[in-house]
């Protein structure tokens, strides 16, 4: 890990997710990477309270990732979740790991039980 992370490799597998986005393609990147916007764009989907604008960059950045190619990703990462109906704060798909987001979830109270 140690090496990953001061960009000591040639080849690595390794593990990513959306928390860490910011740590691999954002400033001081280990693979060498450095894109401004980028950057900009990583500080919006963790400072930006409006999901919607979390949403937008989010797509701006797969855009940027499939022009400029910064990894190659050997499978996707597959998660299943399942939520009772009442919660609330999981609708973007970029919020789909419900422990990532407890503090920002709730129930519904007109959902019946």
């Amino acid at each position: 890990l140690d090496r990953v992370r001061a960009g000591e490799f040639q080849a690595a597998i390794w593990s990513s997710a959306v928390s860490r986005d910011a740590e691999f393609f954002g400033r001081g990147s280990p693979l060498g990477y450095a894109n401004p916007r980028v950057i900009e764009l990583l500080d919006a989907t963790t400072l930006n309270p409006d999901l919607a604008a979390r949403d937008r960059a989010y797509r701006e950045l797969a855009t940027i990732f499939r022009r400029d190619v910064p990894a190659t990703f050997l499978y996707p990462k597959v998660d299943a979740h399942a939520v009772h109906r009442r919660v609330r704060g999981l609708e973007s798909p970029y919020r789909g790991e419900p422990f990532w987001f407890l503090p920002e979830l709730w129930l519904d109270p007109t959902e019946p039980r």
